[in-house]
């Protein structure tokens, strides 16, 4: 009888578990991790969202720091779509702009941009060094305009 109990109590266990994480963001790979390392200060990505023109997706973003808040703006060429890219070769720019002061535009030298279509969105990781020698590193979700207008 107790061999059953313990049976019983790992197949709940294991069970509970998998129902717990169902709802987390995942792609074929894996975890999307919703964060973001810029000029050494690490952020949670709260929201993003693309739409696609044809030859460039434009990309927005939010980070969820309190009154450290960033919003990101910025566009990638279309064709970087289901592909690595290295920097050097990526039509890729963003801007972020902090609640207060200049805005922050990550000068990449080096690494690799990789963009993925997840069945929520884009997956977009960005894996690079800038000219000053700091990570500058996003992994997030990105949702549709079109699904995430539809929501509001």
């Amino acid at each position: 009888m107790k061999k059953l109990t313990k049976i019983f109590s790992v197949l709940l266990c294991l069970s509970l578990a998998s129902f717990v994480f169902s709802g987390c963001n995942k792609d074929d790979d894996g975890e999307i991790a919703n964060t973001m390392t810029l000029r050494g200060v690490k952020y949670g990505i709260a929201m993003g969202i693309y739409f696609n023109d044809g030859q460039f997706t434009h990309i927005d973003v939010d980070t969820s720091q309190g009154d450290d808040n960033l919003h990101g703006y910025g566009q990638f060429a279309s064709s970087m779509i289901g592909k690595t890219t290295p920097a050097a070769d990526a039509a890729f720019d963003i801007s972020f702009n902090p609640m207060s002061g200049p805005s922050i535009d990550p000068v990449i030298k080096s690494g690799n941009i990789t963009i993925k279509k997840v069945e929520k969105g884009l997956h977009i990781v960005v894996d690079c060094v800038e000219v000053d020698g700091q990570k500058f590193y996003m992994d997030y979700l990105a949702e549709s305009e079109a699904d995430f207008n539809a929501r509001q």
